[in-house]
């Protein structure tokens, strides 16, 4: 497996280093944006979740080689993991808090309501809802930077109401979903993604990962489809092929090379694959994620 093209980071601008459990930040939008002439080039987090409150300005997102622009106030959900850049107005403003995935973990374990939160990136635009979000966050501020009895309780109450103001922005445009899935099911299945997130190129099997996971391959299906609508076999199919949407976009490999590194044997089957779940060949998505 080749190594990644596009810039790791802690936070951005810094080497990667241990995310602490319970790792929470907050900055304005400019401490990192205005030295970078308000151009945020594509980079990655490896377990720290963002959520930018914008309040002015506005700009372009690219979350993995995709791009669209965003008009302020608005929310952008920024998963962990996920290859992402910025092309912001001048003086474009706000704040950036991030939330380390272990925490945040803990947290949806005990509201499944967050559990999809981070499934993917998106930009939100805000109304009445800018008010709450303000006030939660200057909460956050003034708990982060002083030491107080009941620090870190407060400032997970804050995150929380943080994290409730989100969902329930997100559910606006969310399709209607089953009224309820059980926890265990949910807790499984972000069990085998993470496990899939650390192990995809290995190719393992379904039986192996259930193994690990300590369920059966019945019951890891059957989460499966409960919390996410796919199988296993499908959820793993989609990781490889967002690894090779990136290299396709980031690097020079070449398309075979592409299906080697992505654990497909068969370059001829790697494009065949590509394309039914991307809907264009490999060659094609290149060129014009490039234009």
């Amino acid at each position: 497996m080749p190594q990644s093209v596009v810039p790791s980071f802690f936070l951005y601008g810094e080497p990667p280093r241990q995310v602490e459990p319970r790792f929470v930040h907050l900055e304005a939008l400019d401490d990192r944006s205005r030295p970078s002439e308000w151009t945020i080039r594509p980079h990655a987090h490896a377990e720290l979740h963002h959520l930018f409150v914008l309040h002015g300005g506005g700009g372009q997102i690219v979350v993995e080689g995709l791009a669209s622009a965003f008009e302020t106030p608005t929310l952008l959900v920024i998963p962990a993991g996920s290859i992402h850049g910025f092309d912001f107005e001048p003086e474009t403003a706000g704040q950036v808090l991030t939330i380390a995935t272990p925490f945040f973990d803990e947290l949806a374990s005990r509201e499944p309501a967050f559990t999809d939160m981070f499934a993917r990136a998106g930009a939100f635009a805000l109304d009445e809802e800018m008010t709450d979000f303000a006030e939660l966050l200057g909460r956050i501020r003034r708990e982060l930077a002083w030491i107080a009895p009941g620090r870190s309780t407060a400032v997970e109450g804050a995150v929380l109401g943080v994290l409730v103001a989100t969902v329930r922005r997100l559910q606006r445009e969310a399709q209607p979903r089953p009224p309820s899935r059980p926890n265990r099911q949910l807790e499984l299945t972000a069990r085998f993604r993470a496990l899939v997130e650390r192990h995809w190129s290995h190719r393992l099997s379904i039986p192996a990962y259930a193994e690990q996971l300590g369920a059966s391959v019945p019951k890891l299906r059957a989460a499966c489809l409960a919390a996410t609508g796919e199988g296993p076999l499908a959820l793993i199919q989609a990781r490889a092929m967002l690894e090779a949407k990136r290299l396709l976009i980031y690097s020079d490999l070449s398309v075979s090379e592409v299906a080697y590194a992505t654990g497909h044997d068969d370059p001829a089957y790697f494009s065949r694959a590509f394309t039914r779940c991307v809907g264009q060949p490999p060659s094609t998505f290149r060129s014009e994620a490039r234009r």
